[in-house]
């Protein structure tokens, strides 16, 4: 999770005046690679963004999303990460923009600074924690007392942002407490999910305000019903799927539910038995299944009623534009003050 060795320049005076570094350092800070990172492809309605997160990033993704016709489904992530600022700057966008995020590959250092700050998110690939760091090479430069000063003022930007984003302590503690030559590595829809949550809290209380909450009954037909359509169409696709299903019911079944099938899993497997044994059983799934259909089409109508309404703006307002279209540490000062 590296920065962009720019930071310093944009520190505020008084941060500057604490560090009681010379030139000579701002200078050296100043030395950064100028060469893109982030590439953009678009597949179906996905945003995807592959690579090193490097200066300008930030106002490149802007200008990316603002090429779209209609607002992406989903931003996809794969890259090990990169400047903290522009990070932070790109996470603050996608929180706004409401669209989630997906990681099927790799998400590492400040790559994971977005997703978690993604309204909804998830993860099937690897996400990978550790503290931010300076660039090796001009941090091994500087004073014990300077390079003590940077690093705490680092972590402070970085825990100011994840506590913004409503990020649990545990995961904040877990990133500060990782040194930066190591990494924690969380893999698989099963372990991200329990781990970082599939929606934000705030978004969770939206939901349910707007549409109520999943009801049990209804939660292990639907999950029911999903594992038993993953099993017909994977089985018809892949030879040994089903046996090795069967070998490993839960690691499988858990890699291809939502998180919220975990807390009934043990029902749907028994509707799944029950279903499987009646000539009814799928029909009789699907019926009970229905009210969770019917949140989920309200939880849609609602997502997309505020997806449209921030592309809108962004996208035909030059004025709401230009607030975003500025230098990813001015962003970051803006909105943190730092």
């Amino acid at each position: 999770m590296t920065d962009d060795n720019t930071i310093l320049a944009h520190m505020n005076s008084r941060f500057i005046a604490k560090m009681a570094c010379g030139a000579a350092i701002v200078a050296a800070s100043l030395a950064s690679t100028t060469a893109l990172g982030l590439s953009f492809e678009r597949l179906g309605g996905t945003m995807v963004a592959h690579g090193e997160i490097k200066p300008g990033d930030y106002q490149r993704f802007v200008d990316a999303y603002r090429e779209w016709d209609a607002p992406p489904r989903i931003y996809a992530f794969d890259s090990a990460g990169g400047s903290v600022y522009e990070a932070i700057a790109i996470a603050n966008f996608v929180r706004l923009s409401r669209i989630p995020v997906w990681v099927t590959g790799k998400c590492y250092s400040s790559c994971a600074l977005i997703y978690l700050s993604a309204a909804t998110r998830q993860a099937s690939g690897e996400i990978g924690l550790h503290r931010a760091y300076y660039n090796p090479e001009y941090y091994s430069q500087l004073t014990s007392l300077d390079a003590q000063q940077g690093f705490e003022y680092l972590q402070t930007v970085t825990e100011v942002f994840l506590r913004d984003m409503r990020v649990s302590t545990d995961v904040i503690e877990l990133i500060q407490g990782t040194p930066s030559n190591e990494v924690a590595v969380f893999q698989g829809r099963p372990e991200t999910s329990e781990m970082f949550g599939e929606e934000s809290p705030y978004m969770e209380e939206w939901y349910i305000s707007k549409c109520g909450g999943i009801e049990r009954e209804a939660a292990a037909a639907w999950c029911a019903k999903t594992v038993i359509e993953t099993i017909q169409v994977n089985s018809a696709l892949v030879d040994g799927w089903r046996e090795r299903f069967n070998q490993d019911r839960v690691g499988m079944a858990t890699d291809h539910l939502p998180g919220f099938c975990n807390a009934v899993l043990s029902d749907s497997f028994e509707l799944v038995r029950l279903a499987t044994e009646n000539h009814d059983g799928l029909p009789m799934l699907e019926r009970r299944a229905q009210p969770l259909e019917e949140r989920f089409q309200c939880v849609s109508d609602a997502e997309d009623e505020e997806v449209w309404a921030f592309f809108n703006t962004i996208t035909q307002s030059e004025e709401a534009y230009d607030l975003f279209n500025v230098p990813a540490p001015e962003f970051v000062m803006r909105k943190y003050g730092f």
